[in-house]
């Protein structure tokens, strides 16, 4: 049960006592607030914070589209297995066309950002926050869409250049 003391009264002395790596769950942040100096500056170990909800950007990340194969015969299977994690059927017996399209649109907006992040010249890997900034609250959803249908995305042609491609 919440507010019990697990944290201060088990798992903070134990985080002292142990001298070997670990790994918490820690919603709270109150293990690392009272643990990370003494495990960094005593034991000599590296500390990291994942947070990724934190507004500052002080915490390490994670990007799911890191290891998508963009540009190669794999990039289509990887973020449909993206979209597959994301966007979950329940067993439910109702029509899949809802999942399956929220499924296709993830999947149409990853590959949008990371294709504009390339024309305009960005050469970074596509994040979260690429994707986010397509669909923003406030954003006009027609505009929206009106904008990536007439983006100027690769051509047929350039699409089947054999420059590292299949």
């Amino acid at each position: 049960p919440t507010r019990a003391g697990k944290s201060v009264n088990t798992v903070i002395p134990t985080s002292f006592a142990w001298n070997k790596n670990a790994f918490f769950l820690d919603l709270k942040g109150e293990i690392y607030n009272q643990t990370a100096d003494y495990r960094s500056r005593v034991l000599h170990q590296k500390v990291l914070r994942f947070e990724p909800l934190s507004a500052t950007g002080s915490t390490v990340s994670w990007n799911p589209f890191k290891g998508v194969r963009f540009e190669t015969e794999f990039e289509l299977m990887d973020l449909q297995s993206i979209a597959e994690a994301m966007i979950v059927d329940r067993g439910e017996k109702v029509d899949p066309y809802w999942n399956q399209s929220a499924r296709n649109l993830i999947v149409s907006l990853i590959l949008h950002a990371y294709y504009q992040n390339m024309a305009e010249g960005k050469n970074k890997v596509v994040d979260v926050a690429d994707v986010a900034a397509l669909v923003w609250p406030g954003c006009d959803y027609d505009t929206f869409l009106g904008e990536i249908s007439t983006y100027q995305h690769l051509t047929l042609d350039e699409f089947l250049k054999p420059v590292n491609r299949f």
